[in-house]
């Protein structure tokens, strides 16, 4: 069973015992903000890769809240070594905690811009429909689409998106 430890416990067994840090978030994530040190090591890709050699080193994994650590702690225990913890609240344990994390300005993920996008259009639509019934037509457009791009993988919304510049 994976123990839990607090931050600062992290920090200390980095520094004494050189711990190895593994960040499990997706590489997006980690290139907004991360620990410096951890290895980017996103849940995603764990079924592909063999179990952990070095089992000297101890290793803690940590996400952004702790919630995806907990919850996959028994593949994570897999991948560690003989001594592996998972951070106490994740990233956001860490900086409250006072300790210092590498941001970096991206983009916001394409997923995350077109769902904002997507509930901003319906929005507007929607409430504009109940003084002009005929936008109820372009909200049901906007929705159809929505459908048509989960079930196909092809959204025009996404594309229209990748063309802004703060995408390119």
């Amino acid at each position: 069973m994976i123990s839990t430890i607090s931050p600062i416990e992290v920090k200390r067994l980095i520094e004494e015992k050189g711990a190895l840090l593994v960040d499990i978030r997706e590489s997006d994530e980690y290139a907004r903000e991360h620990i410096e040190g951890a290895r980017l090591m996103p849940l995603s890709v764990f079924t592909h890769l063999p179990p952990a050699t070095d089992r000297e080193r101890p290793v803690v994994f940590h996400c952004q809240s702790g919630m995806r650590s907990q919850g996959n702690a028994a593949t994570l225990e897999k991948y560690g070594s003989s001594t592996t913890y998972l951070m106490e609240g994740g990233l956001m344990a860490w900086e409250k905690a006072g300790l210092p994390v590498i941001r970096q300005a991206v983009p916001i993920p394409l997923s995350r811009q077109l769902q904002i996008t997507a509930g901003v259009i319906i929005t507007i639509l929607s409430v504009l429909s109940f003084f002009m019934p005929i936008l109820t037509w372009l909200t049901l457009f906007v929705g159809v689409n929505l459908v048509f791009a989960g079930y196909t993988g092809i959204c025009f919304m996404a594309k229209l998106l990748q063309l802004m510049p703060w995408n390119r």
